[in-house]
């Protein structure tokens, strides 16, 4: 039916309709006459005859669709193949000169309509483009749809040292998407990096900073300490000989998570403090471009959780406030969830429900902005937190214990299921749930990022737990005298004056017990 419709057309209203159905569904009059060999005269009787014929309806005073989208793929279609891809790249020619001072607003369609044409290679540079203004906008899953396309494109050209090095590029481009969306865990980023590390060794050329640093922290994510090292040093090594203040500053930012997860404290204050010192605003867009995240901001957030466990509270504080404000101030969404998301850990610690419920209210609040695996995660089990703190413990508790088991096989972020596991223990412990408690421990006395770092608070409410449940004094005893040993070895002050604390609360109960009071 629509065949016969077209088909009953003159000819030039139907080589308007198929240029229009080449644009898209909505196109503009200026589009179509830049990008057609029609006088304005024979242009308008043309626009008329679709209007007319109801082909075509108004969106405004310059724009049109088509009335139906069926509409717009026959009339597509009915051009062969030669006549497609040359109507592709007059439209294209006609955006690039329509909207030349602002190229950005178009660069996804124009990709698109150069890869259509046929021209790969001014295709996978748009898709380059549109990938770059997509993260921009923290729009990952776009930018790395644009990426996927033109690596696929890519894929088309001759091989050779100019396509690796053009792969290569796209390679560095998708690093902070990947990483951004799917976590540091992903698969997905993983073969990137090993994409990226063999297409260097190929051509001869030093891996460049970002490829060191995302591949340094997938290996914290999987808790291989010692890979995590060797990209962190190379990276160091870079940018000691170059005395690059981006590179200094983002090594030390790798250097002290390692150190923060492996319970090494005051290593991991002193990178911080360095990186928060060297760090030069006029440098900050640097950073998110090609790492994806402030570093001032988040070694400010990190400072304060290593000096709470230094036992330096005040200073834990302020460090955590100093980074909230700067991320207000920045307002870029991965950096101001991971200040937000830290700032609850430490409120964690401090027991500082009232603080939790309001960072998760603004977390809740810029969730939105960033629809990512991390973030849903971490969402999941602070909300599962709050309907503990609120009387509802079956389900929070649940909720935790989900949250973590997402998190098996693949975890989004360097110590990311030890954080939850530390959540749930406290959670178990406002709950009185004291077998809940014990196995929360056991997950964060287990393998991973993050166990050594709450190694001894772990055993600590392991023998909280044991105690209430009858357990005999000497187990008790042992796992508070371990406890005070690993916090003492690791600076803990917070965590070995709570051992000891505890200590001395269970052996004087057991000693009321035992001899009445």
């Amino acid at each position: 039916m629509i065949e016969s419709r077209l088909a009953r057309l003159s000819e030039p209203a139907r080589k308007l309709a198929g240029l229009a159905a080449t644009v898209g569904r909505e196109f503009s009059v200026d589009v179509v006459a830049r990008a057609g060999e029609a006088a304005e005269d024979e242009l308008v009787a043309a626009l008329d005859e679709l209007w007319r014929r109801r082909i075509v309806r108004e969106r405004g005073p310059d724009a049109y669709d088509f009335s139906h989208d069926r509409i717009r793929e026959v009339a597509y279609f009915r051009m062969s193949p030669a006549e497609r891809r040359r109507t592709h790249l007059r439209v294209a020619a006609a955006l690039e000169r329509l909207h030349a001072d602002d190229l950005d607003l178009v660069s996804g369609r124009l990709a698109a309509h150069y890869e259509h044409g046929g021209d790969a290679d001014a295709a996978i540079g748009w898709y380059r483009r549109a990938a770059a203004v997509a993260v921009a906008l923290h729009a990952e899953a776009d930018a790395i749809g644009h990426l996927e396309r033109a690596a696929a494109l890519l894929r088309t050209q001759p091989a050779g040292d100019a396509r690796d090095e053009r792969e290569l590029a796209l390679v560095m481009a998708s690093l902070t998407p990947l990483a951004t969306a799917e976590g540091y865990g992903s698969p997905q980023l993983a073969q990137r990096q090993a994409r990226g590390l063999e297409l260097a060794a190929g051509l001869g050329v030093d891996p460049q900073p970002p490829l060191l640093r995302s591949a340094a922290v997938s290996a914290l994510a999987a808790s291989d300490f010692d890979r995590a090292r060797s990209f962190a040093l190379r990276l160091r090594s870079g940018a000691e000989r170059s005395g690059d203040d981006v590179l200094l500053v983002e090594s030390d930012y790798v250097l002290g998570i390692s150190a923060f997860w492996q319970g090494r404290l005051e290593a991991a204050r002193t990178h911080f403090e360095a990186a928060v010192d060297r760090y030069g605003p006029d440098r900050g867009a640097t950073h998110l471009v090609h790492y994806g995240m402030d570093p001032k901001v988040v070694c400010l957030s990190r400072l304060g959780n290593s000096l709470w466990f230094l036992g330096h509270t005040v200073d834990a504080v302020d460090a955590r406030d100093a980074a909230l404000r700067l991320a207000a101030e920045l307002d870029h969404p991965a950096t101001g969830s991971t200040a937000r998301w830290f700032a609850i850990m430490l409120a964690v610690e401090l027991r500082d429900w009232e603080s939790i419920r309001r960072y998760a209210a603004d977390l809740a609040g810029r969730a939105d902005e960033l629809e990512v695996k991390p973030i849903q995660t971490n969402m999941r089990a602070l909300g599962g937190f709050l309907q503990v703190l609120d009387g509802n413990a079956g389900r929070g508790l649940a909720r935790i214990r989900r949250s973590i088991d997402a998190l098996k096989d693949e975890e989004h972020a360097p110590g990311h299921r030890s954080c939850i596991a530390r959540m749930l223990i406290e959670a178990c412990r406002i709950a009185g749930d004291a077998p809940g408690g014990i196995a929360a421990a056991e997950v964060l006395l287990g393998d991973g990022a993050g166990a050594p770092l709450w190694r001894a608070e772990a055993l600590r409410m392991r023998a909280e737990f044991l105690a209430s449940l009858g357990a005999p004094a000497d187990q008790v005893a042992a796992e508070l005298d371990e406890a005070l040993v690993v916090a003492r070895r690791q600076g803990a002050r917070a965590l070995e004056a709570r051992a000891a604390d505890t200590r001395g609360t269970l052996l004087e109960r057991s000693r009321v017990h035992a001899h009445g009071p």
